[in-house]
């Protein structure tokens, strides 16, 4: 038995705890616990910070989802600043493709680009159109696209594309029919195929140039998940139309999933009873059964899943070619759909389809996006880069303020022009009140009224103008042919006709020329000739309809005038040009003409949506027969006087110059179809016998010091400057007196 002494003895073979017991005091000993629990915090920091982030997170993201913060405004975690410009120079991993066609990129572009695009870093954004000015349709685009800059969108990439196989692509001239793949297609071969492992794009977004994007929101709910590991995409949730143009294989497949999920039966084109009332057409049944179809004006897709789409992309261009004009986005669901069933689709509840005014909603949820803003606007204008600044303008007031906008300070600044509180008016979706600083209340606009308080600010569509620059790194061949859209932001036509005998080549060449100083493309129409044909056999027949005044004679150079118009009426139906103008080839504009013509013709749509119906026709040269003084003004001008307001034009006649919308050309068609009397005694007896009925306006000054034929507007060639044509071609050819009818 040992001693006591020799039972105290022998340290080597105590505990390790027992010994530092000993040894340390008990100061010491409470230093080192505190110690290594820091340390082991700063591991356990070090090896799942990012995990304990994104954990922290979704469920942050999921209180505010549930609307449980009851004040204005959204905060953000107050423990760590917050500015969209230092976290976007650091780098973002979504790449964002912009499509943003030619009518529309010199107008929508630059909404975007300096609004929700200015924080973010160039190399995170690429623009996508099919073709800009300068550069000829006939030239050979790379696969991987034409880099090229312009003005009106400094620094930003724009890239011009084509698909993959030109001459199978039935759609080529509706860009958003091709451009989702081409967009995918592109982005992978220019930029995701290069990039090295430390700065990979985690998310590819497709975007609509009409999409206003609250990408702080989006960016922050997309760390929630793996876009690297992922095949994932997500959008506006929608059923999709079983029936997309295409009548085929496709849509077969679409069918027979809907069927079989016990729902109606529908008929494809081509097949028996399609179209005669026994069943549905499948262009009007949608799949309850099918995958969801991302919509809404942006389409956000995981990179993993564009990785694995790429080497089929080219196969889904071309067969898929036959979808509608307008499936961009359903091109892109049957590819997925095809080559990576397997993807999980994500609705994204706070992406609107529409802009606000026509899904109104408020609270503290956030939103993602708003879109098609311009659906229902009518001609050749856009409300975007108007609305897009007021949204802007509400982010960086919120950023200001450390705060985040909510569908709450949407509707307050949208719903009651940011002098009150708007709230919903009962179960009614267009009807709001707005609870103002003094308590008082009041109604809300409509959506009508909204939008037609905004068309007040509207932007003409403007087609790129021809200042496109190509970067050093590429080389293009000039295009030597004269294209036929509209290239100059002070001309808001969507055609522009020339009538021109083939005999009077002096006058067309003149009409170039006037034209060439103002950048003023020129369509020649050529006119049907005096001498091509006799009263005995004409391409249009004769009655007569006596007019006082006016003689009952009728020659060949009259029925030739009234027929050469009314071809040009059919071709603008045929082609559908919303505003065409019309010129005979001795008259032009004027400087100041020319530089009045943007807001004339906002005026002319503007008052189309005060008075709620469409205009037929608008007089840029006429011969009133009535008081001009006395007539009732349309719609003003911007910074104008009543000397030239847009009126409702009296009796008159002038078919020199002269403006038709879709619906005028239309109205005529129907109106005129055989030669009674010269055409511009026949316009001004249709406005005597129509009256409202038949819209024409007056682009002419009203004041008293003007008078016809509005010498301000348009000025008529000399004799001298017209040569060997200076008769007048409806005088010519044969004549002969015709009965009354």
């Amino acid at each position: 038995m040992l001693s006591k002494k020799a039972k105290s003895f022998k340290p080597h073979i105590l505990p390790v705890t027992l010994k530092w017991r000993r040894r340390w005091s008990r100061k010491k000993r409470k230093l080192f616990l505190l110690g290594s629990c820091v340390l082991f915090l700063f591991v356990c920091y070090v090896v799942v910070g990012r995990r304990w982030s994104s954990f922290t997170l979704q469920e942050s993201t999921i209180v505010r989802d549930n609307g449980e913060l009851d004040n204005n405004w959204t905060f953000v975690d107050s423990s760590k600043s917050f500015d969209v410009a230092d976290s976007e120079a650091q780098g973002s991993s979504l790449l964002y493709l912009i499509l943003s066609g030619h009518k529309t990129i010199e107008s929508r572009g630059p909404a975007v680009w300096n609004t929700w695009a200015s924080v973010l870093h160039p190399k995170n954004v690429l623009f996508f159109t099919e073709k800009v000015d300068g550069i000829s349709d006939k030239v050979d685009i790379p696969s991987k696209g034409l880099l090229v800059a312009n003005q009106r969108l400094p620094s930003a990439p724009i890239v011009v594309v084509r698909p993959a196989d030109l001459n199978r692509e039935k759609n080529i001239d509706f860009f958003n029919a091709w451009s989702h793949l081409v967009r995918l297609r592109v982005a992978c071969d220019r930029l995701l195929q290069n990039e090295t492992s430390d700065r990979e794009h985690e998310w590819i977004v497709l975007v609509d140039d009409d999409t206003f994007l609250f990408h702080d929101r989006l960016e922050e709910y997309l760390k929630n998940f793996d876009g690297y590991r992922q095949m994932i995409y997500m959008g506006f949730a929608e059923y999709v139309r079983i029936d997309n143009g295409d009548s085929g294989p496709l849509s077969e497949l679409l069918r027979d999933v809907h069927v079989k999920g016990g729902n109606e039966w529908c008929t494809l084109h081509g097949e028996s009873g399609h179209g005669n009332g026994t069943f549905k057409m499948c262009k009007d049944v949608f799949c309850r059964n099918c995958p969801w179809i991302p919509q809404g004006g942006f389409i956000v897709l995981s990179r993993r899943l564009v990785e694995h789409l790429r080497p089929h992309l080219e196969e889904c261009e071309v067969a898929t070619k036959d979808v509608c004009t307008s499936c961009g986005s359903q091109r892109l669901y049957f590819c997925i759909q095809r080559f990576a069933s397997e993807s999980i689709f994500h609705p994204l509840s706070d992406s609107d389809r529409s802009p606000w005014w026509r899904n109104r909603r408020s609270g503290d949820g956030r939103p993602i996006s708003f879109h098609g803003f311009d659906q229902q606007v009518v001609g050749n204008f856009t409300i975007v880069p108007f609305v897009f600044e007021r949204l802007w303008n509400l982010v960086q007031r919120a950023k200001s303020l450390h705060k985040i906008v909510t569908y709450e300070d949407v509707a307050n600044d949208l719903g009651c022009n940011g002098e009150g509180f708007w709230s919903r008016l009962g179960n009614v979706d267009d009807a709001g009140i707005c609870q103002l600083s003094d308590d008082s209340i009041q109604m809300s606009p409509s959506s009508e009224e909204l939008l037609m308080s905004y068309m007040k600010y509207a932007t003409p569509l403007r087609p790129q103008l021809g200042n496109a620059q190509v970067s050093s790194s590429w080389s293009i061949v000039e295009s030597s042919s004269q294209a036929n859209h509209i290239p100059s932001e002070t001309i808001p036509f969507s055609h522009i006709y020339v009538l021109n005998r083939n005999s009077c080549s002096e006058r067309w060449q003149l009409m170039q020329e006037k034209a060439a100083s103002f950048h003023f493309p020129l369509t020649r129409f050529p006119a049907t000739d005096f001498s091509e044909f006799t009263l005995d056999n004409p391409p249009v027949s004769i009655s007569h309809a006596k007019v006082a005044g006016f003689s009952s004679s009728v020659t060949t150079g009259q029925v030739a005038c009234t027929y050469s118009h009314m071809r040009i009426w059919n071709d603008i139906l045929k082609h559908q040009y919303p505003v065409v103008l019309i010129l005979e080839d001795d008259v032009f504009f004027t400087k100041e003409g020319i530089e009045r013509l943007p807001s004339i013709m906002k005026a002319v749509e503007m008052g189309s949506k005060v008075h709620q119906k469409p205009w037929h026709w608008i007089f840029f040269r006429r011969h009133a027969l009535g008081n001009i003084q006395l007539e009732k003004v349309w719609y003003l001008e911007d910074n104008s006087t009543d000397s030239n307001a847009i009126t409702i034009a009296c009796s008159s006649w002038g078919t020199s110059a002269y403006a038709l919308s879709l619906q005028g050309a239309q109205f005529l068609i129907e109106h005129i179809q055989e030669y009674i009397m010269p055409l511009d005694v026949q316009i001004a007896q249709l406005q005597e016998d129509l009256g409202e009925e038949f819209v024409t306006l007056s682009a002419c000054k009203n004041g008293p010091y003007y008078t016809a034929p509005c010498p301000e507007t348009v000025e008529e060639f000399t004799d001298e400057e017209k040569g060997t044509c200076s008769y007048s071609a409806s005088q010519m050819g044969d004549s002969r007196k015709i009965t009354e009818s």
